[in-house]
Order: structure tokens, then sequence, then C-alpha cells
């Protein structure tokens, strides 16, 4: 039985920024938190795919063109957190920049990863929205790019200017 001070303690821990990385998905064998970069080589491999014609079909699954790239043990990795882990909904997107907003000290670099990719996600709608869905996903991106950028400051230490 919880105790009025564990409970007290659980709904003070801060909520987890990609909340979808920690709950496991019976039909999917994706690893529990996944992360791409863990290695020089692997940063590299992420800048190549998203250089890589990137396809989003529309119910929002994200896809790599290039067949060889697509086919790298690596590359699932990327499908499962673009696919299942960042938010692809302004509402949820939103939430996301709010809970940014409140996070203390700097990402973790699973967390810092993955708002990336949702920033790179959030510019591919943005370029492919008009009017006011464009207005949207604009204000959406410029939140996530400040979120980030933000986080690079705190993280480059004291002293450096905004």
């Amino acid at each position: 039985m919880l105790t009025l001070s564990v409970i007290i303690s659980l709904l003070s821990l801060p909520a987890a920024l990609f909340p979808a990385a920690h709950r496991p998905k019976r039909s999917l064998s994706l690893p529990l938190n996944p992360v791409l970069q863990t290695s020089l080589e692997d940063v590299e491999l992420l800048y190549e795919l998203l250089l890589a014609e990137i396809e989003i079909s529309p119910d929002l699954k994200i896809s790599v063109k290039d067949e060889e790239l697509a086919s790298l043990r690596k590359a699932s990795n990327f499908h499962s957190i673009c696919n299942n882990i960042i938010p692809k909904h302004i509402p949820d997107i939103r939430r996301l920049s709010a809970n940014l907003a409140n996070h203390p000290g700097i990402l973790k670099k699973e967390d810092f990863e993955r708002l990336a990719l949702t920033l790179a996600y959030s510019a591919y709608r943005t370029a492919l929205s008009e009017g006011h869905q464009k207005d949207i996903w604009t204000q959406a991106l410029i939140s996530l790019f400040h979120a980030l950028r933000h986080d690079l400051m705190q993280s480059s230490g004291p002293g450096v200017s905004s």
C-alpha cells in the first residue's frame, strides 16, 4: 500500500519529456528508451539520415527513402524514435515545449536528441504547410528552437551570452 509520503514524492517527480520512450509497446520489439547517438559514427549516421530524403505517410509514419541507409541496424532505432517517441501533433508539441520551459538544468543526451528530431520533423511539416497551418507549425518550430538553443546555452557553461 502506498503511503502519503510516497504518493507525494511520485507526484513531485518531473514528467518525462518524451513519455512514449518509457512505455513499452507490446506490439513492437523496440528497446525501452532507445538512443541513437552513442558514438561519433552514430552522430554522422544521424546526420546522413536527416539529409536523406525522408517521407512522411498520411498516418505520420516517417521513413528514409534511401534503401541502403534504411537497411542499417542503427536506422531501425531512428525509425523507432521518429515513429513511436517524438510528438507529431501540435498539441503534443506544445505540451513538450511547455515542459521544456519548466525543465531544470540541461537535457539528458536522449532528450536532446529527441528534441532535435522533433525540431527537424516540425521544420519539415512547416515547409509542407500552407496558410493558417503554416503559422501554427511555424510557432511550434520557433518554440522548439528556443528550447534547444536555451539548452545549448546552458550546457556551454557560465559566461556565455545569449
